[in-house]
């Protein structure tokens, strides 16, 4: 009887199984920028759009899509993978005309420096990566000129570390390492109208290099 039991329970097994998840190829995908924060090295992206997934919207609703962003030999990507959760759903077989899949929508906050080169995965079709620019249009992040928004307040905490940025000829101070950045970028707008984080140095004056 043991025997039985046992061997039933190696055959239920791979019902209880979490389903696998399978590469997306995104059928649509819009690049928004978003704000990024207090950080001025950071800008928020919001990827929305749809991947291939049933042939009508009652199919679509048996997935669940994940976009990811990782960084793959210091190239920032963005990929979709999707997951089929409601095998229990009874949906009529038949393709919807126009009908591009299951929907997403995420918002990642990254390295204002990545952007330029960031790389979209499979797109329209296995294998098909492309740049997030491309997809972006006139006002992509990567667009930007790292001076938007520069006369708003930066709210650092009062941590007393005061330290200097450079940034070629043009050097910042502040009571730490976040308030001599956000002085610096001003500084830098004002006199060159762009600014990219990458070219900043900061040191603290208390020979502790942020």
């Amino acid at each position: 009887m043991k025997k039985i039991f046992a061997a039933l329970l190696l055959f239920s097994a791979p019902l209880f199984a979490a389903p696998k998840a399978d590469v997306a190829v995104f059928s649509s995908i819009e690049v928004e920028p978003t704000n990024g924060g207090f950080n001025p090295a950071y800008a928020g992206v919001k990827l929305s759009g749809t991947v291939f997934a049933g042939g009508n919207s009652c199919e679509a609703g048996r997935y669940k899509v994940t976009v990811k962003k990782q960084i793959v030999d210091g190239i920032l990507t963005f990929s979709a993978t999707k997951r089929s959760v409601k095998n229990d759903i009874f949906c009529p077989l038949f393709i919807e005309p126009g009908f591009l899949g299951a929907g997403f929508e995420k918002t990642f906050i990254v390295d204002r420096a990545l952007l330029a080169t960031a790389v979209v995965k499979n797109v329209e079709e296995l294998g098909n990566d492309v740049t997030l620019a491309s997809l972006s249009g006139e006002e992509a992040p990567v667009t930007e000129t790292g001076c938007e928004n520069v006369s708003e307040t930066v709210f650092c905490t009062m941590e007393y570390n005061p330290t200097t940025c450079t940034y070629g000829d043009i050097t910042a101070s502040g009571t730490n390492g976040c308030s001599a950045s956000a002085n610096l970028r001003r500084s830098v707008c004002s006199a060159e109208g762009s600014f990219n984080p990458a070219e900043a140095v900061c040191k603290s004056n208390l020979d502790s290099e942020i």
